[in-house]
This record gives C-alpha cells, structure tokens and sequence, in this order.
C-alpha cells in the first residue's frame, strides 16, 4: 500500500512540474523588442582614430553597418589583391 501511494504521489508531482515548465516557456509572454536600429550613416562620417576598437557594442554596430553595407552595395568594384605587396 505503501509503494502505491509513493508512486502516485511522484506521478502527479511530476505531472505538476512538467505542466509548470511548460507555461513558463509561452512564447506571448515574452518581452518584445523594440531595439532601434544603428545609425549607419553616423558611422561613416565619424573620425575612426577616436573610437575604441576593443568596446564590443562598437564592434557590433560596425558589424551590422558593415553587413548592411555589403548586401545593398552592388556596384563597387572588387578590390585585386594580387596585386599588392605582403608584408
């Protein structure tokens, strides 16, 4: 009788928590994001000696400036590096 009563009751105990688990992970309830986009243009026209190279929020601005750049710029030329000396 024992044995019974200690199996139910783990059933429904997990029953409980795996029931919590999944309304903990409702998609609605999550924060929406309203991250404004980088000013790209800003970035073109800043002096670049001052910037710190190491601060990872500017590493990834650049990143995605950079990423925008590439995908809507299809007429630059593509540089020939063959013809440059190493180094």
């Amino acid at each position: 009788m024992k044995i019974l009563i200690k199996r139910s009751l783990t059933a429904i105990t997990s029953v409980v928590l795996l029931s919590n688990i999944a309304y903990a992970h409702d998609a609605s309830m999550h924060k929406k994001s309203n991250a404004e986009k980088p000013k790209c243009a800003a970035m073109n026209n800043a002096d670049h000696s001052k910037m710190d190279m190491e601060d990872p929020v500017m590493l990834a601005i650049m990143a995605q400036c950079m990423k925008k750049s590439h995908t809507t710029d299809t007429g630059k030329k593509v540089m020939d590096h063959s013809s440059m000396k190493k180094s």
